[in-house]
């Protein structure tokens, strides 16, 4: 390949959707819209671009992720990594006088610098998702936690599943087992904890076998149920600081049952998240054709602080790409629609005419304009999968 045709080509990491990629896009999209805005979410559109210094500013996003840019008058901009961010910064300023609660959703592209790009992930990635600005409790996680599920079914999408974590519960638990009590080794412990690798996890901790800390490491590395994990963690933990997580686990399965979508949900607390702004209950959901999550987000009650209107806020973001791929592995994607009539002609106001009253009764009607013949007319309807010919003279 020669340096011309390489110009011809997008950069690594992003992609064109051509029309029939683009229907199954589009199509998934006005489905999630009509839900967000049944359960009363409201859209809202950020711009593409934020400065440098205002999602490096304590908003917990990976600095290295970030695809910047120099405008002309010296400003460090930066593509959005996510949307939570950039709505949480409108929220605490433009929207700062409008009343609470907030219930907003987006369907945007995002930009983040993957070392390596995987299936269903590029650098520039489209997500859909909601943020809930307000209220506090695990009656705000599970309406976020029921809606993701209500998404990813409205999709089409069967074998998925939700994992739950709880940030301020994982943190306890490994500080129980002396797990942050060094900067550089607490870090190591939330790598192999984020990357499932328990053998190394267990060696970092040091703990005896058999020991109540053992139990612990089986409570922060087992996946069960929800009421199972609350259960656990009564039996085990005593550290003062846990008992309202706990409390509020204990308030969100209740929740999650009245929604009917429990059985969707498992608790994981080796959840962590990419980003640092999370403060109570994470979750992730995974389809179980694809080894990388399909939707993520928690409970962020910090972030708006950041941008000097500090408020509790929940949300989740959805991967496109990912689901749609997910979608192709269950064979369950839309197909784009075929077109039902092709209208040929020389007159062109009747064409027009007989066009205009098939689209009015909702048929999709193309009409010819490049003269076909009768024989080339048969074969381009066949070719391009038309249901009809109308021949008008």
């Amino acid at each position: 390949m020669n340096i011309f045709s390489n110009r011809l080509q997008v950069p690594e990491g992003f992609k064109d959707f051509l029309p029939e990629e683009a229907y199954k896009k589009r199509y998934l999209e006005e489905k999630w819209i009509h839900l967000f805005k049944s359960w009363a979410y409201r859209e809202i559109v950020s711009s593409s671009f934020e400065y440098y210094d205002t999602l490096t500013m304590n908003v917990g996003v990976d600095t290295l992720s970030l695809l910047k840019t120099v405008d002309r008058g010296g400003h460090i901009l930066a593509l959005r990594p996510d949307m939570t961010s950039p709505i949480a910064r409108l929220v605490a300023t433009r929207m700062k006088d409008q009343k609470l609660p907030q219930r907003l959703f987006y369907l945007a592209n995002v930009f983040r610098y993957e070392s390596e790009i995987q299936k269903g992930r590029h650098r520039e990635f489209y997500q859909a998702g909601v943020e809930f600005i307000g209220p506090k409790g695990p009656k705000a996680d599970g309406e976020i936690i029921a809606l993701a599920v209500a998404a990813l079914e409205t999709a089409g999408l069967q074998g998925f599943q939700i994992g739950l974590g709880h940030m301020e519960i994982t943190k306890g638990l490994l500080k129980q087992l002396n797990g942050t009590d060094n900067v550089e080794r607490a870090m190591r412990i939330k790598q192999a904890l984020s990357r499932k690798n328990y053998v190394e996890l267990a060696k970092l901790l040091n703990f005896k076998t058999q020991s109540i800390e053992e139990n612990i490491f089986k409570v922060i590395t087992t996946q069960n149920s929800l009421d199972q994990a609350v259960t656990n963690l009564k039996s085990l933990v005593a550290a003062p600081e846990l008992e309202k997580p706990i409390k509020d686990l204990e308030g969100l399965a209740s929740s999650l049952k009245a929604y009917g979508v429990d059985q969707r949900v498992f608790v994981d607390f080796s959840i962590l998240r990419d980003f640092d702004y999370y403060t109570g209950i994470v979750f992730e959901g995974y389809s179980e054709r694809l080894g990388f999550p399909i939707c993520g987000g928690g409970r962020y009650d910090k972030l708006l602080g950041s941008f000097g209107n500090s408020n509790p806020a929940t949300g989740f973001a959805i991967g496109v790409e990912r689901v749609l791929e997910a979608l192709c592995r269950e064979g369950n994607l839309a197909e784009e629609p075929e077109i039902d009539y092709l209208i040929c002609g020389s007159i062109e106001h009747e064409v027009i005419k007989e066009a205009k009253l098939l689209r009015s009764k909702g048929y999709v009607v193309e009409v010819d304009l490049m003269n076909l013949t009768e024989q080339e007319a048969e074969a381009y309807a066949i070719e391009r999968r038309i249901k009809n010919i109308i021949k008008l003279l």
